[in-house]
């Protein structure tokens, strides 16, 4: 039942970030990501200096949608959560650099 519920929540999660890209970008997303959440129970970054870890997985996690615009040297972003506003990056090709 848990593992069912999540599921569904999940879904409920995922169609709600889709209808917003929808609302903010005007087209269905191309591809969709989930990232679970994880923290290490021996401590912070141990593992950049080649010792072990003890990694445990959260119920947290991030969701993203996207996909490509017409725009090769634009990335717009759009957060879910108010409190980080859209941004528009503006990205220079590497044909666009001088030499």
């Amino acid at each position: 039942p848990g593992e069912e519920a999540a599921s569904v929540e999940l879904r409920l999660r995922l169609d709600a970030l889709v209808a917003s890209f929808v609302a903010s970008f005007k087209r269905a997303p191309a591809f969709a990501l989930r990232v679970p959440g994880r923290i290490n129970l021996i401590g912070e970054h141990i593992d950049y200096c080649g010792y072990t870890v003890l990694p445990m997985a959260l119920s947290r996690d991030i969701l993203l949608v996207g996909g490509a615009n017409e725009e090769t040297e634009v990335v717009r972003i759009a957060n879910e959560n108010a409190e980080f506003p859209a941004a528009v990056l503006h990205m220079p090709s590497s044909s666009s650099s001088s030499s």
